[in-house]
């Protein structure tokens, strides 16, 4: 039996925001689905690869969301769905894949205070992979 990771959760803060008061959980993605994500996100042009990409990115973000308490101006739930996320506001969703994707690379999210700065483990130098990065003599 192979080691299965477990599959990270983000809760994405929007204190401060024009969105604050929005609960939202979100799953991570593979490195594929993130690779997809980056080439759909590249600027340019609006062509139809480009629409192409936009679509996929929202299928991504639909696909990872695990939780939200988002509501319709009638104040019934909207659902976590690919319907659900195209029946929103362009500039909001734009606003919540943003904080997605910061969160999944983890920018504007320092360490606390006190945490150490790294630095290699007894476990991590004991595999002694330090010499096979070094360049061949010659």
């Amino acid at each position: 039996m192979g080691y299965q990771p477990d599959i990270p959760q983000y809760t994405l803060d929007f204190t401060g925001t024009p969105d604050e008061g929005l609960h939202l959980v979100m799953s991570s993605v593979t490195v594929a689905q993130w690779n997809e994500m980056l080439a759909a996100a590249v600027g340019g042009p609006i062509t139809e690869e480009t629409l192409k990409g936009n679509a996929r990115v929202l299928e991504l973000f639909a696909g990872a969301i695990v939780s939200w308490d988002l509501e319709d101006a009638q104040g019934s739930p909207v659902p976590a769905t690919l319907d659900g996320v195209a029946s929103q506001e362009r500039s909001f969703i734009s606003r919540l894949v943003t904080a997605w994707q910061k969160t999944l690379i983890g920018a504007d999210n320092p360490l606390p205070d006190g945490s150490p700065a790294g630095g290699t483990s007894p476990e991590e130098a004991s595999l002694q992979l330090a010499g096979a990065s070094q360049s061949p003599p010659g």
